[in-house]
């Protein structure tokens, strides 16, 4: 397979949506770039199973819709009008979606029926709980809540709460989730704090922090936020983008672990998404504030990045997907 297709959203003042791309990954370059899907505002996407779940406003509405990636121009399957404001985080499976909403503090979960959403529960928690991602693992759905320094852990098939919520320090604000392939560690990153907690996961949502990894060389005094982490398919290296100093961060990983290894810089201003193809040989970083894309050649053995090998303009990028038949 040498050509992939990628999704990149955009909210430029004009032309607001889903762009199409196609990385190819014998020379690592990225051809296309129309609007696939026009909106007034994007929020976030996800993608599985041959589906694109977008969370964007649409005629000045807030709505979930369901895109089906067959075809060239993606078409909506089903859309549903959320509360008052767009979804920031949504995960899917075979049989649910799962949202979070940071405004209203409610996670929401359709079943998925003949091609429709099924509203199936609506779960409301705490007052300023900020709940901002959500990422699934087998049986486990993790919400991560910036304003209760937690992340909350439910049971998949029934959307009932586990009986033990993860808790971070006061203050920490965690933002992001990522689970390691083989699902043993789960690394919670904190984008004002510039630090990550490293958990390892047990069996029936058991958990341990066995590190706590600062992202800044010591003695940093610089403002930074780090706003995205990600994972190399193999599991071996971990790399955060950080905005401030417009950096990626790479990091070793041994035994879950995080060791510094390097940081380069990202090619733009406010590194905001990127992703790593499942070869390991390309690394796709979009940029808000630079209005570009780049695309790194990657050494899928050592984790480093070789060069640039291709640029795209895109205004006011905040989100990318590959679109893999899976």
């Amino acid at each position: 397979m040498s050509k992939v297709t990628v999704y990149a959203g955009a909210n430029p003042i004009k032309n607001a949506g889903i762009y199409r791309y196609q990385l190819d990954t014998l020379k690592g370059t990225l051809d296309g770039g129309a609007l696939a899907y026009e909106c007034d505002e994007i929020t976030t996407f996800h993608y599985s199973h041959f589906q694109l779940l977008v969370s964007c406003k649409k005629e000045n509405e807030p709505l979930l819709t369901c895109l089906d990636c067959h075809q060239p121009m993606p078409y909506e399957v089903d859309r549903r009008h959320v509360m008052d404001h767009c979804d920031c985080g949504v995960v899917q499976d075979k049989e649910r979606i799962y949202t979070v909403n940071d405004q209203t503090n409610v996670i929401t979960v359709y079943r998925k029926e003949h091609g429709k959403l099924k509203l199936e529960k609506r779960i409301k928690l705490k007052e300023h709980a900020e709940c901002c991602e959500i990422v699934s693992n087998g049986q486990t759905i993790y919400v991560v809540c910036r304003g209760n320094d937690c992340v909350l852990l439910y049971d998949r098939d029934t959307c009932e709460p586990l009986e033990k919520s993860l808790v971070l320090p006061k203050g920490s604000a965690p933002e992001k989730l990522l689970i390691d392939p083989a699902g043993q560690y789960l690394y919670v990153l904190c984008s004002d704090a510039n630090e990550i907690f490293v958990y390892k996961l047990g069996k029936h949502g058991s958990y341990r922090c066995q590190q706590i990894c600062g992202l800044l060389p010591k003695g940093w005094k610089q403002s930074c936020i780090s706003r995205k982490m990600l994972m190399s398919p193999n599991g071996k290296f971990l790399y955060v983008f950080i905005d401030g100093i417009h950096a990626v961060a790479r990091f070793d990983i041994i035994h879950g672990n995080l060791k510094e290894a390097e940081m380069i810089e990202s090619g733009g201003l406010n590194p905001y998404d990127a992703l790593i193809d499942e070869t390991g040989r390309w690394m796709i970083v979009i940029h808000k504030d630079s209005d570009n894309i780049i695309v790194f050649q990657m050494n899928p053995e050592s984790g480093e990045a070789i060069t640039i090998t291709d640029e795209k303009i895109l205004s006011k990028g905040t989100c990318l997907t590959f679109a893999y038949r899976i």
